[in-house]
């Protein structure tokens, strides 16, 4: 379970004392990284919101930093706008969540305390839109590139599909952690995808259509 919150802004006032509160209310220690130079390097596990307004840039090294095989990373993207394009969101690594701007700090409380308990935070629309979108991306690269995935990681995608997490998969499965992060990876990079919810849009329209 996640025991610490991170906050990847630019800093300043707001940053503070938004951490403050949700430190208070959800009784967990916090950090607020400026530049990845900052970010925590323990092996923990890391509920990390990022301020999208602070680094929506395409040049920020933030949507590049996590790795797709570590679960100990929960990503929560912030202050995202309604109306921008899903591209951001469905590239990030470890993504489990969305606020939009319209969204209140109580909502904001009630998700972040959900993907502490293992679930994502996703609207029924938002959910949709993505999985529309990854299903263009599949539909476009079906005709140069057949994918092979062993049986094995037709399994590792199946635990996947009904939310496992990575020790989950292990003990479903009988293997270790570092076993499922290696099954993770090939199958992340046989299907050229970039996180979890990617990877089941995949199986979801190759084994469950």
């Amino acid at each position: 379970m996640a025991n610490r919150l991170i906050l990847i802004s630019s800093g300043g006032v707001f940053s503070s004392a938004l951490m403050n509160h949700l430190s208070s209310a959800l009784a967990m220690d916090y950090s607020i990284c400026v530049s990845p130079d900052d970010f925590p390097r323990e092996n923990d596990s890391y509920v990390v919101l990022i301020d999208y307004q602070s680094v929506r840039s395409v040049s920020s090294p933030w949507f590049e930093f996590f790795s797709p095989y570590d679960q100990g990373i929960k990503i929560l993207l912030l202050d995202y706008p309604e109306h921008e394009t899903l591209e951001v969101v469905s590239s990030i690594s470890n993504i489990c969540g969305v606020f939009f701007s319209s969204d209140s700090l109580d909502v904001l409380e009630k998700g972040i305390r959900k993907v502490i308990e293992g679930e994502m935070w996703f609207g029924r629309q938002l959910v949709g839109e993505l999985l529309q979108l990854y299903k263009r991306k599949v539909g476009e690269g079906k005709t140069t590139k057949k994918v092979k995935i062993s049986p094995r990681e037709v399994e590792v995608l199946r635990c996947l599909s009904v939310g496992y997490s990575n020790s989950d998969v292990a003990q479903k499965l009988h293997l270790s952690e570092n076993t499922v992060k290696s099954h993770l990876f090939n199958i992340f990079r046989k299907l050229n995808v970039k996180n979890r919810t990617q990877a089941v849009s995949w199986f979801n329209s190759h084994y469950n259509a």
